[in-house]
């Protein structure tokens, strides 16, 4: 691997050898007379009032300048403009050429003062007439130096206008007055700042919900907003008109007529000769004996009711969920006026079913890590495992998914310098899963959080709407090899519930996990005066009979700005029940009972929650900036000493600590195993609480190959004191425990996944060490480290 990085970077230095050969990638050579190349624009707001979100205004009014300057590829080496003029001399049209035009060049941006001035006129009219600044000004600046210009603009917004009243009128009093009815919800109020965006989305506000009031054909176009400001201080006086469908009518009200479902549809089918059968008055049209999905399923679907008022977002509810049921690959929805009455929709719905009932999916991950602390820093782990999927899409005529699925893996350590290799640990899995299009209570019974009112009916409803039920079941082996392996089956009731396009709860209602261990006699005689990692060991039993775990994912969209984020939270209990139940039974027996299980079997009983916000920042489609802080404690109770050790937290591999290797770090300020390591070492350090951020910036070199540097901090600690890992409990001195690493790394983007090498080096170690017992890496001692904790790894670490 290393002589591959060798020979990637003696191409680099040969391509910028040859871009730049015999001009030192000089690309004013090339400027005609009285020409420069535009180097920078530049916009200064300069106002005596202070600006509501001052950084996105700016951000606006930069992106509506329409000549940018050139940037610079291979590592912001080479100016774009000079491998365009280097690649379109006479005679270039070979096939590098044309590589290098279409992935590392741009025309050069001769500066056009025209344009500048085109650009400060666009700058005043979104100042005036989308954000209300009616008097703004805008002046150009311009420095010229021998070859390149930089361009200032100077905006004074001055002051900005706000709403003073609002007033709706129109012949259509009875939409008038729906309009008014919904006021509370208006986007748009007196005091508001004049935003065209602002009134945008009210006239869409309205638009939809008068949709739903029952005026199907209602659009923004028919209303029409005017102001006047002649009267006002900076203030102006809102009229908004309603305008009707044709001179002298009205807006005309619907309500839904019949519906007519066709269950298993194809482009031939003769839609007159087919049986059919009613369900809540519906419709339901089949072609053969029996039907594909079973009207009561397909109905759980149906939010659009014969005679009801019509409403927009039913018919849109009623067309997603139907797409979300697996068995169907398309979805039509047609809507007919009746032939008799013009105020009555009827709706014909065709749902064309797969060919193949039955699916299969092969998927495959893998990884290659550095072991750091190997006596001669040439051991790697590659880590690979395969899985595959059979997926049933309509397994009990209630369009349910059944899916069966598998993987196996294995990771082989290797010495490249003696060829050796063997096998560090092997894992088998198989789960099986039931997925239910709709809300399942598990005992058909309202929840308990509804009758006591802790959610009310609206929201529960929403819940019933939106979430699908899981039933699943598995069984996982793994086994390092010398050390430990781990049997665990499994099962779960879980409800996947989505309420909007960025919010997703997975709430497991019900959980139990039986996880037996087997210790080998070398991994024993290694941990056998450690009691709290010994006891972590212990055959257990999780559980989760009403309640096992909650996990929130919120992902926000991109904004004008350019920046996203997304949060994930997750809080799950094990225990509790049997713990309460326990105490109750003591209680009232006045005993003092531990509960077990055959054999020693422990009942697991903790409580553990994690966050994982994660932020990014696109500066543009070719540079971006990812950030991660990660906070996670697990904390046993009831008797528990130790948390079971695969719920523990650790750092470390390809998607942590990218200078250590996985469960090499930590706990806290623990360092026999970094300061005196073994060989082919196995790594097991584990935490109950952890701390980690990620810094990454990413940026592309050159057609599928991006670039990236990162930096990450954080480590692990344990609750309790360990004599046997001294500094690895949490104390007031954590701060001065947080280890550090940083690299770079080399992505190659295949759209749907890439593949990412990362070399991690080791900046800061959690403990002192040295003779002068510092925590910091020097320079000599981050060169020794050559290309650093080597890590491949398949899509970013987040």
């Amino acid at each position: 691997m290393t002589q591959l990085i060798n020979k990637s970077g003696f191409y680099i230095i040969l391509i910028v050898v040859y871009l730049c050969s015999f001009s030192a990638c000089n690309s004013s050579k090339y400027l005609k007379e009285n020409q420069t190349f535009l180097k920078k624009n530049k916009v200064i707001i300069e106002s005596k009032s202070n600006i509501d979100q001052k950084y996105l205004l700016k951000t606006n009014l930069k992106n509506l300048i329409e000549q940018k300057p050139n940037g610079r590829t291979l590592f912001f080496t080479l100016p774009k403009e000079y491998v365009y003029y280097r690649n379109t001399e006479p005679g270039d049209s070979s096939w590098y050429n044309r590589f290098f035009l279409k992935y590392m060049a741009e025309p050069p941006a001769i500066y056009d003062s025209i344009s500048t001035k085109r650009s400060a006129d666009a700058i005043r009219n979104y100042l005036v007439n989308k954000k209300g600044y009616y008097n703004a000004t805008v002046e150009v600046e311009e420095k010229r130096k021998k070859h390149s210009t930089e361009v200032k603009y100077i905006v004074d917004p001055k002051d900005r206008y706000k709403i003073n009243s609002i007033e709706y009128f129109g012949d259509d009093t009875e939409v008038i007055n729906t309009i008014e009815s919904i006021n509370n919800e208006a986007l748009i109020k007196k005091g508001d700042y004049i935003d065209a965006t602002a009134f945008d989305l009210e006239l869409t506000r309205l638009s939809l919900a008068l949709q739903n009031k029952g005026y199907a054909n209602f659009a923004t176009n028919y209303l029409s907003i005017k102001g006047d400001s002649s009267l006002n201080n900076s203030g102006v006086d809102i009229f908004m008109e309603l305008l009707p469908p044709l001179p002298d009518t009205f807006h005309q009200k619907f309500t839904v007529g019949n519906i007519n479902i066709y269950t298993d549809f194809h482009r031939d089918q003769d839609t007159s000769k087919l049986d059919y059968s009613f369900f809540n008055t519906v419709k339901y049209h089949k072609q053969g004996s029996n039907f594909l999905v079973k009207p009561k399923a397909i109905d759980n679907a149906i939010f659009l009711k014969p005679g009801t008022i019509y409403n927009r977002d039913s018919r849109t509810k009623t067309r997603k969920k139907l797409s979300e049921l697996g068995t169907y690959r398309f979805v039509t929805m047609s809507a007919r006026l009746d032939e008799v009455h013009d105020s009555i929709i009827n709706y014909d719905i065709l749902l064309t079913p797969f060919q193949k009932k039955w699916v299969a999916d092969f998927g495959w991950d893998f990884f290659i890590s550095s072991i750091s602390q190997s006596s001669d820093g040439n051991n790697r782990v590659l880590g690979l495992s395969l899985s595959n999927q059979m997926k049933n899409r309509n397994f009990l005529g209630g369009a349910e998914q059944f899916t069966v699925s598998s993987q196996v893996g294995l990771e082989l350590q290797f010495n490249s310098n003696n060829a050796t290799s063997f096998i560090r640990s092997r894992t088998f899995g198989v789960n099986a899963a039931l997925q239910i299009p709709r809300q399942r209570n598990l005992l058909e019974k309202r929840p308990l959080i509804n009758i006591l009112g802790i959610i009310n009916d609206d929201t529960f409803q929403q819940f019933k709407e939106n979430t699908t039920t899981t039933i699943s079941a598995g069984f996982t082996f793994a086994d390092l090899i010398d050390n430990f392996s781990r049997s665990a089956v499994n099962a779960a009731y879980t409800h996947n519930f989505k309420p909007n396009s960025t919010s997703r709860f997975i709430i497991r209602q019900l959980g139990l996990e039986y996880n037996d261990y087997e210790l080998s006699p070398t991994f024993f005689d290694q941990i056998k005066d450690n009691p709290l990692l010994l006891r972590s060991f212990d055959d257990n039993l999780l559980t989760g009979v009403f309640f096992r775990d909650i996990t929130y994912i919120y992902t926000k969209p991109v904004n004008a700005a350019g920046n996203s984020y997304t949060f994930i939270a997750n809080f799950e209990w094990s225990g509790i029940e049997k713990y309460l139940t326990n105490k109750l039974y003591n209680t009232i027996s006045g005993s003092n009972t531990e509960w077990t299980l055959n054999n020693n079997i422990e009942f697991a009983k903790y409580f553990r929650f994690e966050i994982d916000p994660r932020f990014y920042e696109f500066f543009s489609d070719k540079h971006s900036f990812a950030a991660r802080a990660y906070a996670g404690i697990i904390i046993p109770f009831g008797g528990s000493d130790a948390a079971p050790f695969f719920k523990q937290f650790s750092v470390g591999g390809p998607n942590s600590m990218r200078g250590w290797d996985q469960k090499e770090l930590g706990p806290g300020a623990y360092s026999d195993l970094l300061l005196n390591p073994i060989e082919n070492q196995t790594f097991f350090q584990t935490g109950d609480f952890k701390l980690e951020v990620n810094l990454e910036y990413r940026f592309d070199i050159v057609y599928v190959l991006e670039g990236g540097l990162f930096l990450d901090a954080g480590n692990v600690w344990t609750l309790k004191d360990n004599t046997d890992r001294p500094g690895a409990k949490l104390s007031s001195t954590f701060l001065d425990e947080i280890a550090v690493s940083a690299g770079y790394g080399f992505r190659f983007d295949f759209t749907y996944f890439n593949i990412r090498f990362d070399f991690g080096y080791k900046l800061r170690n959690p403990f002192p060490f040295g003779e002068t017992t510092r925590y910091w890496y020097n320079w000599d001692e981050i060169k020794e480290q050559k290309f650093g904790n080597f890590q491949v790894a398949v899509n970013y670490p987040f």
